[in-house]
């Protein structure tokens, strides 16, 4: 989890972000929903920091959780209560091979949806992320599926200004693969038969 501290600095750094004419919030996304896709080299270093402390305290105590040193972000901005459809990230920009998926939530809180799978049965289970939650998925668990089923707005934490109220998640992934085409995956786009899902 983040300090109080951290998350003023996540949420301070994704609006500077958020306001650049190129790559920032304007330039794409969906009503309620926008977006910004960078290569980590590009943002601040304490936000790939945050995401690799979160990466070696979960493989501390789970050896199946591979170690990551992410190299792009997705940085999502919800501002209604509309959350995000089932899906699960098997694209290339979704990170190589099974290396996890770091999500960090900042802001007002969400739930999220996992399907489990066990001896052949499927079990949805939702937990709540709030200000400061992180949240992977990696190695056996790594193309889970999942959802951001609502966002509750009115649960901003208290150093949250009301009018500011909003859920910024920051989803980091290692996927040097596709370093240097970061274009192509700016904005939600069906197009060439690549189909992008974030959370």
């Amino acid at each position: 989890a983040l300090s109080e501290s951290e998350q003023r600095f996540v949420l301070r750094t994704t609006d500077e972000l958020g306001a650049r004419e190129s790559n920032g919030f304007a330039a794409a996304g969906t009503p309620g929903r926008a977006r910004i896709y960078e290569r980590c080299d590009e943002l601040p270093a304490e936000l790939s920091d945050f995401a690799i402390r979160s990466s070696q305290a979960a493989s501390a105590v789970d050896p199946e959780m591979p170690a990551c040193v992410p190299s792009h972000v997705l940085i999502n901005k919800y501002t209604t209560a509309d959350g995000l459809q089932w899906h699960r990230d098997i694209y290339s920009n979704d990170g190589d091979a099974d290396m996890p998926i770091i999500l960090l939530s900042i802001g007002a809180s969400c739930r999220f949806g996992v399907m489990l799978s066990s001896a052949g049965k499927r079990e949805r289970c939702v937990v709540s992320l709030h200000s400061g939650d992180v949240i992977l998925f990696g190695g056996p668990s790594r193309f889970v599926e999942h959802a951001v089923l609502d966002v509750q707005l009115g649960t901003r934490p208290a150093w949250m200004a009301s009018p500011d109220s909003c859920r910024v998640s920051l989803t980091f992934r290692e996927s040097p693969s596709i370093l240097g085409h970061e274009n192509r995956f700016r904005k939600f786009d069906l197009s060439n038969g690549v189909k992008e899902c974030f959370e």
